[in-house]
């Protein structure tokens, strides 16, 4: 709707879907879909483990299915910290015995990279004790590269389906880390457009406050510098709506104010941006336009609100609105031109309402 920003205004707060996950929420869903994930990879893991001719492994990833799924269970009953105790004691068990029976070059030692995301990934835990588990992680990683690394496997397996359950491993550990990461980004990056939206729109209405409408009418300002294209102002104004709100409710005056919202950002150009300037009034940027295509264009938007009653819960209601129009003059400042508005729209309050007033010159 404007240069300076791409979201989409007027939208319904009432109708728009919120991510409002908190830190920690996010956290446990991740971590509910990697329990998820490591059901699958056990289920497959535990054929491959009796085609190489470890029962024993094969066992321990049936246990391990049955661990996880016992995870899910806690999760789903907020018990986050034995959940979270279990599964890392698998991954590293698990990662332990595996590199035990089959030898290092498995590739099995690589899963205790898992727990590192995981470990600072919480918001739940101190930096302090995070610490300490990354410590403790890495001591795990050192011990089994001392006593594993060179010891003789259990198991002898074929060297190319050695090489292939490596690959498998290595893949599966980078593949999440990549799933953490693109995780957390897009987490930020959803975060980041949140706190932009609060920070520029008006909650009720959806539409640009009166702070963020004055950084782009700055950047308009600056365009007419440059290219000395005019523009203009529209400041609207809806009637009577303090009766409307003593005798229908505020909950009504409510639903108004975002049906009008709604009316202007599909009767207006894609080049106009519009904010709720205070109350029942908003301020409308036209870029490019002259004061004779403004008035235009307020003529749509006065025909558009008062073509048809507006029916809220059964009830009809009629609208009309009253608007002051003016045109940026080189030179002069923002708040002399946007008070050339006001000064207009006060004369059609004052010559009976429902009109249409361009400044005065």
């Amino acid at each position: 709707m404007n240069p300076v920003s791409d979201y989409t205004q007027g939208e319904d707060p009432a109708h728009r879907k919120h991510s409002s996950l908190t830190s920690s929420e996010r956290y446990w869903s991740l971590f509910t879909i990697g329990a998820r994930l490591a059901i699958v990879i056990h289920v497959l893991f535990v054929p491959l483990f009796y085609f190489i001719g470890s029962t024993l492994l094969a066992v321990f990833n049936a246990g391990s299915i049955i661990l996880f799924i016992f995870c899910l269970a806690l999760l789903k009953r907020e018990h986050y910290s034995p959940a979270i105790f279990l599964a890392w004691l698998e991954i590293i068990g698990h990662a332990v015995l595996a590199t035990r029976v089959v030898g290092w070059e498995g590739g099995f030692h690589y899963y205790l990279l898992i727990i590192i995301p995981l470990i600072f990934a919480t918001v739940s835990q101190e930096t302090g004790r995070k610490i300490i588990l990354m410590t403790l992680i890495c001591l795990i990683y050192i011990l089994m590269d001392n006593f594993l690394r060179d010891a003789v496997p259990l198991t002898l397996v074929n060297e190319d389906i050695l090489s292939l359950v490596r690959y498998a491993n290595v893949t599966i550990t980078f593949a999440f880390l990549g799933y953490v990461a693109f995780f957390y980004i897009n987490t930020v990056d959803k975060s980041e457009n949140r706190l932009f939206r609060h920070a520029t729109t008006d909650p009720l209405t959806g539409l640009f406050n009166r702070r963020h409408q004055v950084d782009v009418i700055e950047y308009e300002r600056k365009q007419f510098k440059r290219s000395g294209k005019s523009f203009s102002f529209i400041l609207a104004d809806i009637d009577d709506f303090k009766t409307i709100n003593d005798i229908h409710g505020h909950d009504t005056g409510d639903r108004i104010l975002i049906i009008i919202s709604n009316l202007l950002i599909r009767t207006l150009r894609e080049q106009d941006s519009t904010a709720r300037w205070g109350g029942e009034e908003y301020l409308i940027l036209l870029p490019n336009t002259p004061l004779d295509q403004a008035v235009e264009i307020a003529e749509r938007i006065k025909q558009a609100i008062t073509s048809d009653e507006i029916n809220i819960n059964g009830t009809n209601i009629s609208l009309t609105i009253t608007m002051g129009i003016s045109e940026y003059r080189d030179g002069e400042s923002i708040d002399a031109c946007i008070t050339r508005a006001d000064k207009a729209l006060y004369r059609g309050k004052k010559n009976g309402k429902d009109r249409i007033e361009i400044e005065q010159l």
